[in-house]
């Protein structure tokens, strides 16, 4: 993740390209350091994810009889590596771990939890897809969809509201979102130009982030509702092509003309939008430099 002490000796450096990759050595650096000074945490969330990865391939095992061992042990790698990896990546935020106020937690938490359960999910999904086993692969997603609503409704009413919550709920939101579409265009279930549009969206956020980072220091950029209502609209849609494609196949091109310019309109709107909120960003950094 991003480091305030790299940032600092990026700015140092001047900027510019080796400036750059030195900042992301300085952040890995400083996060692995964190990961380490919180290793309480680390072992609870490799612990849970070990946790619900064992899980999903002990309820996905009846999917997989006869002479489909071979793609079991498919679903098997690549959701241990997918866990792993996703865990590893998320604990690169350690130093977040802070409630609200800038408190210490002492447990990670439920709704923390629950956005881990989303992250190793993700592979599961992935391969669930590229199998072809559309319902499997549509309930797993329903329990992503659900996940995603209850981390926020149970950070809310119990408890622990964490700085971490709300940087990697988000970030777990694109990680499964781009999952899936990718995986729908692999099978020819969702048009290039949406995907396209998919990419740019989450291309600017990601390079806008940083640049911003870079440029103003940490922000903090407010969840706009036209952005959550695009966010159910693209679940939506997503399991409804899924729906179809395990129900009725042949119902995909009369549901993909009503809905890919429905999406197509709500990603353009969301690449917009994040263009018009970086830029404001932008605009009061400088005025504030002056």
């Amino acid at each position: 993740m991003f480091s305030h002490t790299a940032r600092q000796r990026y700015i140092e450096r001047g900027g510019g390209l080796a400036a750059l990759i030195g900042f992301f050595a300085d952040s890995t650096v400083q996060s692995l350091a964190d990961a380490r000074a919180r290793a309480d945490i680390v072992r609870a969330f490799f612990s849970a994810a070990a946790v619900v990865s064992a899980g999903a391939l002990v309820a996905l095992l009846p999917v997989y009889t006869g002479f489909l061992a071979h793609r079991y042990i498919t679903l098997i790698v690549a959701t241990v590596l997918g866990s792993a990896l996703l865990t590893a990546w998320s604990l690169l935020a350690s130093h977040l771990f802070l409630d609200l106020d800038g408190r210490p937690l002492r447990t990670p938490g439920i709704p923390n939890f629950l956005t881990l359960v989303r992250l190793c999910l993700i592979a599961p999904t992935v391969v669930l897809l590229a199998q072809r086993h559309y319902l499997p692969a549509l309930i797993v997603y329903a329990v992503l969809g659900v996940t995603d609503v209850a981390d926020g409704i149970v950070a809310r009413v119990i408890g622990p509201r964490s700085r971490w919550g709300v940087v990697m709920d988000p970030l777990a939101d694109v990680l499964s979102t781009a999952a899936v579409f990718f995986s729908l265009w692999g099978l020819g279930l969702v048009p290039l130009w949406l995907i396209a549009l998919l990419a740019l969206r989450y291309l600017m956020l990601l390079v806008g982030s940083l640049a911003l980072f870079l440029r103003v220091g940490p922000y903090k950029i407010r969840a706009t509702i036209p952005g959550k209502i695009v966010g159910v609209v693209q679940a939506v849609g997503a399991g409804a092509l899924v729906a179809a494609a395990a129900t009725r196949p042949d119902a995909l091109s009369d549901l993909g003309r009503v809905l890919y310019p429905f999406l197509g309109l709500g990603f353009a709107s969301i690449v917009v939008s994040q263009a018009v909120i970086g830029l404001r960003w932008l605009r009061t950094s400088r005025s504030l430099e002056r």
